[in-house]
Formats: C-alpha cells, sequence, structure tokens
C-alpha cells in the first residue's frame, strides 16, 4: 500500500511539473541538461531522453549539468 501511494504522488508531482529535461540513457551517466544540444550530452553513446526534472532528481539522482546550468 506504501508502495501505490508512493507511485501515485511521483506520477502526480510529475504531471504538475512542465520543466522537462534532458538525460542520456547511459549507465555512468549522472547529469540532466537543460537542452538537448548541450556540450554534456555530446559525448552520449545511448539514447537522450526528456523527463521531468522532479524524476530526474528524485528517481535517478541526477545533478544539473554544469554546461547548460
Amino acid at each position: 500500500m506504501n508502495k501505490l501511494i508512493t507511485v501515485l504522488s511521483l506520477l502526480i508531482i510529475s504531471c504538475n511539473s512542465g520543466n522537462d529535461v534532458y538525460i542520456c540513457k547511459g549507465p555512468q551517466s549522472k547529469a540532466y541538461h537543460n537542452n538537448s544540444g548541450c556540450k554534456g550530452l555530446k559525448r552520449c553513446s545511448t539514447d537522450i531522453e526528456s523527463v521531468t526534472e522532479v524524476y530526474a532528481t528524485k528517481q535517478l539522482n541526477r545533478h544539473k549539468c554544469r554546461f547548460c546550468y
């Protein structure tokens, strides 16, 4: 039950947050980016995905890119 509440809470937060960011799906990636053309994403050898900033920070434990923020 607690897991369901947590998942629903994250979905509500994600829907309300309109701040989309970009992440590299690679296993070594640790940052999220303000735009898909960021210098930090040039080295991405896997897919680039658009996610909410809340999801990137809370679920994926990513930090802001030092180039585009």
